[in-house]
């Protein structure tokens, strides 16, 4: 049997367009770190595009914020945006948003079963965040000419305790909105 593909609505076309603007207003809450990598409530956008709208849908979402970045519409943290931004020590976790948004979408399909939902959805978020850190990480050391501990120092370690945070959050929060919008796809 063929399958049809899916068009994508008007209705799906808002709701994407709200999600960006979500994640450029959460992007702009951000408090610069002396070493370089800023704090952001980024990955949580990232997190709640990928449990409200899934993998399809969230990707879409982030693949259009990404662009936008790098055309220089200023979305990124700071309002900075602009291919020098993705070439940037930051420019790994940007791209990192988009196989973090996959992979969270993926694995936080609802289900009938609460405990496997949760459990997945938490397999989802910590990978997600896994690819989004290792992606970063490693970009940040490749750019700044550092060695893996000291990007480990510098880029990682300083956000685990808040990403547990906005991990925390985005359960919270994405779990309810996905519920009552019925976005997913």
């Amino acid at each position: 049997m063929i399958k049809q593909r899916q068009k994508i609505s008007t209705k799906d076309i808002t709701q994407i367009a709200v999600m960006i603007a979500i994640i450029v207003v959460l992007a702009q809450i951000s408090m610069p770190l002396p070493l370089g990598v800023p704090f952001t409530l980024q990955t949580l956008a990232v997190m709640l595009t990928g449990i409200i709208f899934g993998p399809i849908k969230g990707g879409i979402c982030i693949a259009v914020y990404i662009a936008m970045g790098t055309i220089g519409l200023p979305v990124f943290a700071g309002f900075s945006g602009g291919l020098s931004v993705i070439l940037g020590p930051t420019g790994g976790f940007i791209l990192g948003f988009l196989p973090a948004t996959i992979a969270i979408g993926l694995l936080s399909k609802p289900n009938a079963n609460k405990t496997v939902y949760y459990v997945k959805l938490l397999i989802g978020l910590f990978i997600g965040q896994l690819i989004i850190f290792t992606i970063g990480v490693l970009w940040f050391m490749q750019i700044l000419g550092r060695d893996l501990n000291t990007a480990i120092e510098i880029a990682l370690i300083p956000f685990i305790i808040p990403e547990i945070i906005k991990t925390t959050l985005a359960i919270m929060f994405g779990t309810r909105i996905s519920a009552i919008t019925k976005t997913r796809r």
